[in-house]
């Protein structure tokens, strides 16, 4: 991550926890990069300490946004800590099973920790609410690289309906833009079979983001199938469902009528579409109507998007 965005998220996380700790615990490297090992000798389960806690104690959090673990990234992972031991620690919280706890930040390394053979680790005990460690956990995991884009895409969305937050304070806490949020969550309103394809890495995000610009079930899927069939690019598909975009149809009887180029005036229209899109994150559709009169129509998925919107607009 970049160290502009890096200095944003830190803002962002502090801003949202007011607790330090809590953010260079979302913010640990879990590369475990060489240096020294954290220092964590201290007994007990005093709050806010550093503390070497036996591995046998802490357990993961059944709510954990993170589903999959890459075997070979943990190894690898498990072979620095055996050389370097844990350098940063876990957040954990006390569990409801006294004298147990609940790893609020820090999974990887504690799963990797196990593998090097370490019966102790060093974490912080922080008293915090469930909320507060769901977002803490879904934070920590979304400024990870290695979510796949459907795991972000319902990480985001349950930071916004479950606790309230605006798409700005989502990008502020994990260091994106806006608009990445925006167009991330714009991949839930796929069809639930092109979710799955993009979910299982059959096709790319660049592919899923093609098919959003397919309203109806039935263009979705048709393209998805030919895609799969064809290995379509990125750019083959966005042909493609522009032609389906203006009636065209999806069928594969006439794929150079469907990949026809734009002409001149709906290439004006689609910069203006995707400049709205990145500047506010929102789904907005232009149509030339007679006498060079251009309407335009943006969706807004909440009150609290239009709301986000009318202030960036008069931002600008």
């Amino acid at each position: 991550m970049a160290k502009k965005d890096k200095e944003r998220m830190k803002r962002g996380l502090d801003s949202l926890f007011g607790d330090n700790e809590i953010t260079e615990a979302v913010m640990a490297d879990d590369e475990e990069k060489a240096g020294g090992a954290a220092s964590a000798s201290e007994s007990g389960s005093g709050e806010g300490r550093l503390l070497s806690m036996r591995i046998s104690l802490i357990e993961p959090d059944r709510e954990q946004p993170r589903k999959k673990f890459d075997e070979e990234s943990l190894s690898e992972l498990a072979d620095n800590i055996a050389q370097v031991g844990v350098l940063q620690p876990l957040l954990v919280r006390p569990a409801e099973a006294a004298g147990r706890y609940t790893i609020v930040a820090g999974e990887r390394r504690w799963r990797a920790a196990r593998m090097a053979g370490l019966s102790e680790v060093p974490v912080i005990v922080k008293e915090l609410t469930s909320s507060q460690a769901a977002q803490v956990a879904l934070i920590e995991n979304l400024q990870r690289e290695d979510l796949d884009p459907v795991e972000e895409a319902r990480a985001f969305k349950r930071l916004k309906t479950a606790f309230g937050m605006t798409q700005d304070r989502i990008a502020a806490a994990v260091g994106k833009s806006r608009s990445a949020i925006a167009n991330s969550l714009r991949l839930l309103d796929l069809e639930p079979e092109c979710l799955e394809a993009l979910e299982q890495g059959v096709i790319t995000a660049g592919h899923a983001k093609a098919l959003l610009g397919v309203r109806d079930r039935e263009g979705q899927l048709g393209l998805l199938k030919l895609t799969k069939e064809r290995e379509l690019t990125v750019r083959e598909l966005e042909k493609l469902a522009q032609s389906a975009g203006r009636g065209q149809g999806t069928d594969d009887t006439a794929p150079a009528k469907k990949a026809k180029l734009m002409n001149g005036r709906e290439k004006v229209l689609e910069e203006y579409r995707l400049s709205m899109r990145e500047t506010f994150g929102v789904d907005a559709r232009f149509k030339q109507g007679s006498g060079g009169k251009v309407t335009m129509k943006v969706s807004f998925a909440d009150e609290s998007e239009v709301k986000e919107f009318l202030k960036r607009l008069m931002d600008k």
